[in-house]
């Protein structure tokens, strides 16, 4: 059995895919090096890797979830459109708007046209709520998709944290790090009770923040991952209450 609204859930999926390549992406753009001072003390030196993570091939990353999610509400209301009986056209497209006023016009008119019922008109104006102060992810979305049609949207690296890094000695005995390594630039960290010994880098860890959405954007300053996922959350979530309006609990 074909599954509601099947089109855009293709899309979500498509989204998804991309977001699970950025996240891999984040978590491996940082190098270490261990190294001995002439005190024999060691010092771990975190870098960045600039070929791990190029900027603009991310932001066509991001691109191109922000483009399937919009995608996904455009066939959404489409397919509403088609199960009101309406006629759709090459201007349907799911509504989105500054404000509730700004949305409430082109809604009332395209009910006046039997576009749409006035359960439809319902749900968007006391649920779902597809402006700026009713629901930011999807006001924010239809922004970055709308930026990104002009321009690439470029992450910039911040403060992130590096968990799981370990070392190996001389006697193959492995040396965990306490706690994570905190930066937002490459810098040099010292490492303690393990001075004299010639150790190695043996796992790099990995990263749980790191790329954010830069100045002048919805989101500004906040992890791309972190939003990235609200706005597909929150893209799905629209769908399944579409889909208990016009065909009621699916379970």
């Amino acid at each position: 059995m074909v599954e509601n609204f099947h089109g855009s859930r293709v899309k979500i999926r498509r989204a998804a895919k991309h977001l699970t390549e950025l996240n891999r992406w984040r978590r491996d753009f940082h190098l270490l090096s261990v190294d001995q001072d002439a005190e024999r003390k060691n010092w771990v030196t975190l870098f960045f890797d600039p070929e791990a993570l190029p900027a603009e091939d991310a932001a066509v990353m991001i691109g191109d979830v922000l483009h399937n999610l919009r995608s996904a509400l455009d066939i959404l209301w489409n397919d509403v459109i088609l199960e009101c009986g309406g006629k759709v056209t090459k201007y349907s497209r799911f509504p989105i708007r500054d404000t509730a006023e700004e949305l409430e016009g082109p809604l009332a008119n395209l009910l006046k046209k039997q576009q749409i019922e006035i359960e439809v008109k319902n749900l968007l104006l006391g649920r779902i709520k597809p402006y700026k102060a009713g629901n930011h992810p999807l006001w924010a979305l239809d922004d970055l998709n709308i930026r990104d049609k002009h321009q690439l949207l470029i992450p910039v690296l911040k403060k992130m944290y590096i968990r799981g890094v370990s070392f190996e000695d001389e006697k193959g005995k492995e040396l965990m790090l306490d706690g994570s390594l905190i930066a937002d630039r490459p810098r040099n960290f010292p490492l303690q009770g393990v001075d004299g010994k010639s150790l190695r880098i043996k796992n790099k860890g990995y990263l749980t923040t790191g790329i954010f959405l830069g100045e002048g954007l919805p989101f500004t300053g906040q992890p791309v991952i972190r939003v990235l996922d609200r706005i597909t959350k929150e893209v799905l979530r629209t769908v399944k209450a579409f889909e208990t309006l016009l065909f009621g609990e699916t379970g």
